[in-house]
């Protein structure tokens, strides 16, 4: 038996394709849908979008079958870690860049104990 992801039986979901966002038009406007149709949206007009970016127009007395949701951000952890990365980056060049004199020095040091510098 596979993996399966845990789901709380307490909780409510909803389909990812089914999240809609809403938007009040502040001026006289136009939706335009995948099939080049065009429908005029007035000003004060409620626009909904869905994550496809289809739009529609939707009625006031119609937001009542609407129930807000959190989405939740599945790349947290990986944007959390490219930031680290992206912060190590910058520390390890520092630390590069100030110990750089110090390797330089410890290069010419062993050049001259092999060459016979100081034994003169």
């Amino acid at each position: 038996m596979g993996a399966a992801k845990r789901i709380d039986p307490t909780q409510s979901y909803v389909k990812k394709k089914n999240i809609i966002s809403f938007a009040i038009a502040t001026e006289n406007t136009h939706i335009h849908l995948a099939d080049g149709q065009s429908f005029p949206v007035l000003e004060g007009e409620i626009i909904a979008t869905d994550q496809q970016g289809n739009q529609f127009v939707e009625l006031e007395k119609n937001l009542d079958d609407y129930v807000p949701v959190v989405e939740k951000k599945k790349s947290f952890l990986y944007e959390s870690m490219a930031q680290g990365y992206m912060e190590m980056g910058d520390i390890n060049r520092e630390i590069s860049e100030a110990f750089n004199h110090a390797e330089n020095e410890a290069e010419s040091a062993t050049k001259r104990l092999i060459t016979g510098a100081y034994n003169d």
